[in-house]
Order: structure tokens, then sequence, then C-alpha cells
């Protein structure tokens, strides 16, 4: 029974190797941040679009989020490895960050249908900026002048 597993894994490695010669397979060809330019109360949800798969099942993904640094892992399961196919689209949410600039990377790890593991399959990083909300500049604005003109009367009285 083991023996036969392991060729069904083996099998499953060569049929992988030889989509990936003749591009037969789901490669992350574009990720976004929807809203394009994220403010710090907004949530946010990241959309992936991946290339053409025959037969195709997204089983989940996992999020991290450490500090300025995310971490997007989706693992999919091939039923066959054959050219064309459709387009495939993920989106996870993410919810609020805090101002600053953010490293994302989308990993794919994928596996056949007869095998456990997954395997690395694709990487796609992004950088993305998230942005005060536009009140917060309309008080820095408005702000900016007012202290201005009571330094320029302190001043003016001394």
């Amino acid at each position: 029974m083991k023996q036969k597993t392991e060729r069904k894994a083996v099998l499953f490695q060569i049929i992988f190797l030889l989509s990936v010669l003749f591009q037969a397979k789901a490669d992350i060809y574009d990720v976004n941040i929807v809203p394009q330019v994220p403010t710090f109360d907004e949530p946010m949800t990241i959309i992936v679009h991946g290339g053409e798969a025959h037969v195709f099942d997204i089983d989940g993904s996992s999020l991290q989020i450490a500090g300025t640094e995310l971490q997007l892992n989706i693992f999919v399961t091939f039923e066959t490895m054959l050219p064309g196919g459709t387009s495939w689209d993920w989106s996870q949410d993410i919810g609020t960050l805090e101002t600053g600039i953010y490293e994302l990377t989308v990993n794919e790890f994928g596996r056949g249908s007869i095998t456990e593991e997954y395997i690395s399959f694709d990487t796609f990083p992004l950088t993305f900026e998230v942005v005060p909300e536009p009140t917060t500049f309309a008080f820095i604005l408005v702000g900016l002048p007012a202290v201005r003109a009571f330094l320029r009367r302190k001043a003016e009285s001394l």
C-alpha cells in the first residue's frame, strides 16, 4: 500500500514538472489591494488573480501579519495539469492597518489530488501604503496657518 502511494506521489511530481515546462500552471499574475489607496480606518481586502488552470480547487488560505509585513499563503489542489482552462481569483479580508508602508507577499502552494504535501508554486510581492484619512490632512492644512498666525502675533507682542 505504501509503495503504491509512493508511486502515485512520484507520478504526480513528474506530471507537476511537465506542467511547469509546458506552462500549464495557475500562476499568480496580479494582486490588488481594495480600496486602491486605503486609509487607516478602512477595512481592506487583498484580491489575487491567477492564470489558467484546467481543473483546480482552492483549498484555503492563511494570512500572517507581523509589523509592516504581510504574508498570504494560498493552498490549491490540481486535479489535472492540462494546458488551458480558466483563470481564478481569491480574496482575503485583512481588516484595518495603521498608517505606513507595507510589504505583502502572496505565496501559492500546489499539490496533486493524490499527494498530501503542498509544493511552493509561485510568489508575488507587492508594496502598498496606508494613508491617514483625508480629514486628518484637512485639519493639518487648517491648523498650520492658525498656529503660524498665533506665533506671529505672540512674536509681535514681545
